[in-house]
């Protein structure tokens, strides 16, 4: 399952300034804390300061093992869209 939704009053994905993008991933990871879950930021990305390169080689296979992972964007539509605008910047599940 993927969801991709905009937040009340912020851009959708493609129109977001990367500081944007980096505000909803701390809500988001901020949430997830809050509810017992964790947020896993993909690997490379510096933004998340609590796993400042992203998530470990062990729960990138583990999430890819799930069918859990995002990759970045590789169809020329999705990237002409901005979908991968700062990949991997602010990224993750």
């Amino acid at each position: 399952i993927r969801a991709r939704r905009n937040f009340s009053g912020k851009r959708l994905p493609p129109a977001m300034l990367r500081s944007q993008r980096r505000e909803i991933e701390g809500k988001v990871a901020k949430s997830l804390l809050k509810i017992g879950g964790d947020y896993f930021p993909v690997r490379g990305s510096t933004s998340y300061a609590a796993k400042p390169q992203g998530m470990s080689e062990g729960e990138q296979a583990a999430l890819d093992a799930e069918g859990l992972l995002i990759t970045e964007p590789d169809a020329r539509l999705l990237i002409s869209a901005g979908l991968a605008a700062d990949w991997p910047d602010a990224r993750g599940v």
